[in-house]
């Protein structure tokens, strides 16, 4: 939980290469904790790194089949409206679609 704590804190400041090396080793640390994929696509999201950032969404999706950033507003309903924002435009550029395909 460490690492994800790390990725979240350099995310929020806009330090996404940091950020992306703590995100990494929260998905290794834990594979099936979907908050580490999150982080993850979205930091390679911000950073433009499309490919990377797709197959990190799909492995968000492997652990949450039906996930979207429809559900990550509403899950996140709380958070700083510009973070949430933030979060969201980068889960959008790693492939994250609105809304789950039926």
């Amino acid at each position: 939980m460490w690492s994800f704590a790390r990725t979240c804190a350099e995310f929020g400041v806009g330090n996404y290469e940091q950020a992306l090396e703590w995100a990494r080793i929260a998905t290794e640390a834990m594979p099936e904790y979907p908050g580490a994929w999150h982080y993850l696509a979205a930091n390679l999201g911000h950073l433009n790194r499309i490919e990377e950032a797709r197959a990190a969404t799909q492995q968000l999706l492997r652990v949450i089949p039906h996930d979207n950033l429809r559900m990550i507003r509403e899950i996140l309903p709380s958070a700083r409206p510009e973070r949430l924002e933030k979060f969201v435009d980068g889960l959008r550029k790693a492939g994250l679609s609105e809304m789950a395909s039926s």
